[in-house]
């Protein structure tokens, strides 16, 4: 069956025994439209693998694993975080203060890997391919670990 419209996939990759990632799990973001795949690439979700539920919104770094919908009045190109003061570009916001965004260029090494507070970091040209993709329409989010 295909699903219609447009939406995004992050996979946090699942859990070891212990809590972390286990080695060669890769967090990963695919994006679909009508059925078809359109983009995909490396994330970076929160440091430390801390899963909360929704309306859980600790001080400390998490994810929120479920459903979600960009928020169509928070699509932001060049965003700056008010609570840390760095660039978040091209922001697609789908959880409260929880957005996908461009990581900084020095950061580029972690994609794949947990590194940020509990947003969805994405490589700078990927985070701009996205924003454009996703324009002015209904995108959906599902951030799931497997």
């Amino acid at each position: 069956m295909v699903e219609p419209g447009k939406f995004i996939v992050v996979n946090l990759g699942r859990l070891g025994a212990r809590g972390g990632t286990p080695r060669g799990v890769v967090q990963r973001f695919e994006a679909w439209e009508d059925g078809r795949r359109v983009l995909c690439g490396r994330v970076s979700g929160a440091l430390g693998n801390d899963d909360r539920a929704i309306g859980d919104d600790p001080d400390e770094a998490h994810n929120h694993l479920g459903a979600f919908e960009v928020d169509p009045n928070r699509r932001i190109a060049d965003y700056v975080s008010k609570l840390y003061g760095t660039p978040m570009p091209h922001a697609l916001f789908f959880h409260g203060g929880h957005a996908i965004h461009a990581c900084l260029l020095q950061d580029r090494w972690r994609l794949g890997q947990p590194a940020s507070y509990g947003c969805v970091r994405v490589a700078p040209t990927k985070a701009k391919q996205l924003f454009e993709w996703a324009g002015s329409d209904r995108v959906r989010v599902r951030v799931i670990r497997e």
